[in-house]
């Protein structure tokens, strides 16, 4: 849908006619609110959606999380960046520069590039609600992770990366 819409949602942005958006709107059960720093300037829901309905997001909440990290890293006055590594932050990271691990940035947690290995993940009792833990003693096992492949390398989806760069 975006990049059917972004020259009419650019042009609309300048002029203020949002009827080209309106009408390229066509998804069914969908809701579009579009602003910048000074507001909203176009809404809309299609089919069951409605704006002012609640509904959970699940999944989603990771790219509004990365989102809030790359807003948090503006506020660190450089001490955060993206290529800041794990092990500047969190002393049960490697430090070893022959372990991948040591390799690993905020970058490639955002990006879910780390290299862990799906097997290693399967494994972390600490997202389970049986093994309750703090959010310490889960950074800390996942610290314990074998990666597998050269950071930036392979995409794995998964929670645990903003586990990990919400503690940076």
């Amino acid at each position: 849908l975006r990049r059917k819409l972004d020259e009419n949602i650019v042009a609309s942005l300048v002029s203020g006619d949002w009827s080209k958006v309106d009408d390229g709107f066509d998804l069914l059960n969908a809701g579009l609110i579009i602003g910048d720093a000074s507001g909203v300037k176009f809404e809309a829901d299609r089919g069951w959606i409605s704006l002012d309905g609640e509904y959970a997001i699940a999944s989603e909440t990771k790219m509004i999380t990365s989102l809030t990290i790359y807003k948090v890293i503006e506020k660190t006055a450089g001490r955060l960046r993206p290529e800041s590594r794990v092990n500047e932050f969190i002393d049960s990271w490697s430090k070893s520069e022959s372990d991948m691990s040591c390799h690993v940035t905020l970058a490639h947690l955002l990006s879910f590039t780390t290299g862990f290995s799906k097997i290693g993940i399967d494994r972390v009792n600490c997202y389970t609600p049986r093994h309750a833990t703090t959010w310490a003693a889960c950074v800390d096992e996942l610290a314990g992770l074998r990666v597998v492949g050269e950071p930036g390398t392979s995409f794995r989806y998964g929670a645990f990366h903003l586990v990990v760069a919400a503690a940076m």
